[in-house]
């Protein structure tokens, strides 16, 4: 019932893309990936800073929460109902034979339930707002919060472009009780593979970190022309150790079973994310068909003297190149 009536009512802001129908890592990819595309063939760059938070779920203000659940309309009975669900929890620490007192927290929401997520989101919901009147996009899923921003070819310092923007997200996550970690945030140009040096204040206190010329950003590791390459060669890589692994004990298993092992392994690491591959390299999508012909020919014992080509249609499994056009 949450879930329908932020969505219904559009409560969340349209770049929150964390636990939401028809959203997801990939969506939220996506919509990074294609505004640097758009901004380089506009002769643009853009500039992408990772911020990260430290316990996110558990430094949640109980109070704030329930003024921003209120802010969305939510009041009455539903209120008091989650309000049942966030407040009154207690934990004792245990070390070795001591239990200390029993203490109620006051803030957190508790984590392994749908609900949590979905506060969480109503929680962070004011943010995107804090940052677009300064030129930038926020795009988040969950705790990963990244800032997205363009700057002409003869862009000004990042300090001087980013630096009352930075220090509004500051204060607002300080007001929030929220906890940047300077030391892990990242930051990275599109449509520059030379590592340029900025300085900009992130709390008043912390410069922005040098940026880098890979990131990984929800599972995906992300390069300043947008190739893939670098994501393709580490999707082979683990691949192939993992299949190597598999080799010794697959056999012993009946077909049903290795398919769905290999499905599972492999497979998985083919397809999250493939959309970004659209417009890679061809060279890059060779690389991630060979880890799809190497799993064919261990999952129907094929020797590497013959094509695997039918093999794979005789498992129905899409060409990569092709699966990636499906995806799109």
């Amino acid at each position: 019932q949450l879930s329908t009536l932020l969505e219904e009512g559009k409560l969340l802001h349209p770049t929150q893309m964390g636990f939401r129908p028809k959203h997801g890592t990939e969506t939220a990819l996506i919509a990074i990936t294609e505004e640097a595309k758009k901004r380089m063939c506009n002769g643009f760059e853009t500039a992408i800073i990772l911020l990260d938070l430290s316990a996110a779920f558990d430094t949640v203000d109980l109070n704030i929460l329930t003024t921003r659940l209120r802010g969305c309309g939510i009041a009455g009975t539903a209120l008091e109902w989650i309000s049942s669900y966030v407040y009154g929890r207690s934990f004792q620490v245990l070390d070795r034979s001591y239990i200390s007192k029993r203490t109620f927290s006051t803030c957190g929401v508790p984590q392994g339930s749908a609900l949590s997520p979905l506060l969480f989101n109503v929680y962070m919901r004011p943010l995107a707002g804090i940052v677009e009147p300064f030129g930038v996009k926020l795009v988040s899923y969950a705790d990963d919060t990244q800032l997205v921003v363009s700057f002409s070819k003869a862009r000004p310092d990042l300090g001087t472009a980013l630096g009352p923007c930075l220090k509004a997200v500051a204060t607002w996550m300080a007001g929030s009780k929220m906890k940047l970690d300077n030391e892990k945030t990242e930051v990275m140009f599109f449509g520059n593979n030379r590592p340029l040096a900025i300085s900009s204040n992130l709390d008043g206190a912390s410069t922005l970190p040098p940026p880098k010329s890979l990131i990984k950003s929800l599972g995906v590791w992300l390069d300043p022309l947008l190739a893939m390459a670098q994501h393709a060669n580490r999707i082979a890589g683990t691949s192939f150790a993992l299949l190597r692994m598999l080799r010794k004990v697959l056999m012993i298993l009946p077909f049903l079973a290795r398919r769905l092992v290999i499905q599972a392994v492999i497979g998985s690491r083919i397809d999250y994310g493939n959309a970004l591959f659209i417009g890679s390299p061809k060279f890059v999508i060779q690389r991630l068909q060979r880890v799809q012909n190497a799993a064919a020919r261990l999952l129907l014992n094929i020797p590497k003297q013959y094509s695997i080509r039918a093999g794979i249609v005789s498992l129905h499994w899409l060409p990569v190149a092709e699966r990636i056009q499906f995806k799109a």
